[in-house]
């Protein structure tokens, strides 16, 4: 039987990351993945898999934080930090468990599990909620943000504006 050829794509990290977990969830191969998700809906439906699409694909937004080459998009700074940190926690949740050791300042931790432990001296100030469970504060600005993913860098191994950046689409 032969072999059909060979090629080599890139793909971004995450989304080779990705594939990986989905492999280990369902014992198939990438190539078996990539195939089923490429073929028409059996519902009747000719949508693009759930799966094939990116959670954080909203183009019209103001913000983007590539993380790893993977645009993660939001329409106000907390909301970009949070997408960003979920899709972190999906590559890496230990990187995430060491970043919520760091502070931006003396007074707020830049995440926390507890929603507390962000403004941990004026808990009455406002936080959000990652998707993977995160806490952070919404009141930040785009210099505070690019700390905190600069501080996000420096525990992940990361370099900023290589590995991560942050982007205002509006300031062109």
């Amino acid at each position: 039987m032969t072999q059909p050829p060979e090629i080599m794509v890139a793909l971004s990290e995450a989304n080779v990351a990705d594939l990986f977990s989905l492999r280990q969830q369902n014992g198939e191969s990438i190539n078996d993945i990539v195939t089923r998700l490429l073929e028409p809906s059996t519902t009747g439906k000719e949508d693009t898999p759930k799966q094939a699409i990116s959670p954080y694909a909203k183009k019209a937004h103001r913000y983007v934080c590539y993380v790893l080459g993977e645009p993660i998009y939001g329409e106000t700074l907390p909301a970009v930090f949070g997408n960003a940190i979920d899709e972190i926690h999906k590559l890496d949740p230990e990187v995430l468990e060491q970043l919520a050791n760091s502070r931006i300042s003396h007074q707020r931790a830049i995440i926390s599990k507890d929603r507390i432990g962000v403004h941990f001296k004026s808990p009455h100030l406002e936080v959000a909620k990652s998707q993977s469970g995160w806490w952070f504060s919404k009141i930040v600005s785009q210099e505070q943000v690019t700390r905190m993913l600069k501080e996000l860098c420096k525990v992940a191994g990361f370099e900023f504006g290589v590995d991560i950046r942050l982007e205002d689409t509006h300031r062109n």
